[in-house]
């Protein structure tokens, strides 16, 4: 069975994928709530001791797109692929 393995970019867009990583986190990083938070989220598609050999890497990315469009409010209430989408914009 592969554990859920999130990534995230620069802005904290989520990247769930089928690879099976130790932690996640390092403990106290900066960004360890935010993980939190989007683990939290993530379990409500995927429950802890989910076989993720059960679903396609499509499913998984549709579960990715779905909390990527979700506004967060560190953001400022916009959604991580809006407020990437605008740093793109910017540099670009």
């Amino acid at each position: 069975m592969k554990s859920i393995a999130a990534r995230y970019d620069a802005v904290g867009v989520l990247r769930v994928d089928r690879s099976s990583l130790g932690a996640l986190a390092a403990a106290g990083g900066p960004r360890e709530g935010c993980q939190d938070k989007s683990i939290g989220l993530l379990r409500q598609y995927l429950p802890r001791g989910t076989d993720l050999s059960l679903h396609t890497q499509a499913k998984l990315s549709a579960i990715a797109r779905q909390l990527n469009e979700r506004p967060r409010e560190t953001l400022l209430y916009q959604a991580p692929a809006e407020k990437f989408a605008e740093c793109i914009a910017a540099i670009g």
